[in-house]
């Protein structure tokens, strides 16, 4: 059976997850299947029975693996697979807690938590990831509205291991949110972990079960917060926009009064070189840099006096529009700096305690969306999905009218209980600053 990539992919490697169809007869449920390269190369391949013809037979298979974008095209056939040179494990505690692990990011997902209390690139700080939902009720007549918001944080209730490697590992995390005395919006999570990838796959769904004659959704939040070490200039935030991204350091260094033209430079004895190369090595290329601070070094000052962000926000409030603004600390203004039609959907933090891009499948098409960072300055950093944007208008799900018509818009008997909805967030972890054109390539490989 022949496979090839319908896109073209960006990244050197992807995992991914892909079905096969077999006639009936053609693949016993104990036969295992191989996958071959164009180049030759075989790939570890974990299989999974989706569906069986009467007489038993397979009917679908899928298979799971770690992929090079460089090969045109794929072969599956019976045999032997291939195993992975560092398998991912899944294990489960005497407490439930499920801990997976490859070589490179280790997860740990306890029952009562936040979704996953440690999310770690090996040899980095972990990160926390937890759930949050708000309500908002409306009372007054319309232009007298008075809206109030509520915060409900979500609740493992139930962690079951679905899978242990060894190409991948599967965990599913079933709860509510919880707060003001109610038990909301059940969740049903699921997170994928890959032998030999720093990715995490995280799969989130929710089905609606609020007053709908008296509450309006206001959001939905994946968070993931870490601690925070290094020089405010050595913080760098990344947002994909249309065609690119939009890329600075918390502390950017300005480096312009220190910019010399080719001609200047001739005419010039007193280089300044090293300046213009340490504010293109933060800003253009995304690195980290060593400032040595000396007596009476103005560069240093300049850098030392220019304005620190504590802020970024990239809110995509339509399917045609998103803008991105930054704000230096609580009470002070949040200032915009770009705007543009249809952001990609990531977003990237650096510093020297953690490296992590996370981005949301479908970004623009599911707006209101957001993608949020807060926190920069400080020890602590916040990077919020917001995969309904509490920065958007409240979804209200109340019937359209109190009467029925039956020759427009039908019947007025419909209720929103029950309704769910799905949305695919990826966690990349580096362990060293990628560089700009990295991010870029990256901007997930859906």
């Amino acid at each position: 059976m022949k496979m090839h990539w319908l896109t073209p992919r960006k990244e050197a490697q992807v995992p991914v997850t892909f079905g096969t169809p077999w006639e009936r007869g053609e693949l016993d449920r104990k036969e295992q299947l191989t996958l071959t390269g164009a180049s030759g190369k075989s790939y570890p391949v974990q299989q999974k029975t989706l569906a069986y013809w009467p007489d038993g037979s397979v009917k679908w298979m899928a298979l799971e693996g770690v992929l090079d974008t460089s090969e045109t095209s794929f072969e599956v056939a019976k045999g032997t697979p291939a195993k992975p040179a560092q398998p991912v494990c899944g294990t489960v505690a005497d407490d439930g807690t499920v801990l997976i692990e490859n070589d490179l990011v280790r997860l740990c997902i306890r029952p009562g938590g936040t979704l996953a209390d440690h999310l770690e690139r090996k040899g980095k700080e972990p990160l926390k990831l937890s759930l949050s939902a708000l309500l908002e009720q409306q009372s007054g007549e319309d232009g007298d509205e008075t809206r109030t918001s509520y915060r409900f944080d979500g609740r493992n209730d139930k962690v079951t291991l679905e899978e242990c490697g060894p190409v991948r590992a599967v965990v599913r995390i079933q709860g509510k949110h919880v707060g003001h005395g109610r038990e909301i919006l059940p969740f049903d999570v699921r997170l994928y972990v890959y032998a030999g990838s720093a990715e995490v796959r995280l799969v989130h769904s929710f089905i609606l079960d609020i007053r709908e004659k008296e509450e309006l959704l206001h959001g939905i939040a994946v968070t993931a917060e870490t601690a925070v070490r290094g020089e405010l200039f050595n913080r760098h935030v990344g947002f994909t926009g249309d065609t690119g991204l939009f890329y600075e350091g918390v502390q950017c260094m300005f480096a312009s009064a220190y910019y010399r033209s080719p001609e200047q430079k001739k005419n010039d004895p007193q280089p300044s070189d090293r300046y213009e190369e340490i504010y293109r090595k933060q800003l253009d290329e995304g690195q980290f840099v060593t400032l040595k601070r000396a007596e009476g070094d103005r560069f240093s000052a300049h850098v030392d006096d220019d304005a620190a962000w504590d802020r970024f926000l990239l809110n995509q409030d339509s399917c045609d529009h998103y803008s991105i603004s930054k704000r230096t600390q609580k009470g002070c203004a949040m200032i915009q700096i770009v705007q543009g039609r249809r952001s990609q959907g990531t977003m990237f933090f650096g510093s020297e305690a953690s490296i992590t891009a996370i981005g949301i499948k479908d970004f623009w098409q599911k707006s209101p969306t957001a993608l949020e960072i807060s926190g920069g300055r400080g020890d602590t950093v916040r990077m919020t999905a917001w995969l309904y944007s509490k920065y958007g208008e409240s979804y209200d799900f109340g019937a359209y009218d109190t009467v029925s018509h039956q020759y427009s818009y039908g019947g007025i008997n419909n209720y929103p209980y029950g309704i769910a909805n799905t949305n695919e967030i990826v966690f990349k972890l580096y362990d060293e600053m990628p560089g700009k054109q990295a991010i870029c390539r990256r901007i997930l490989c859906w």
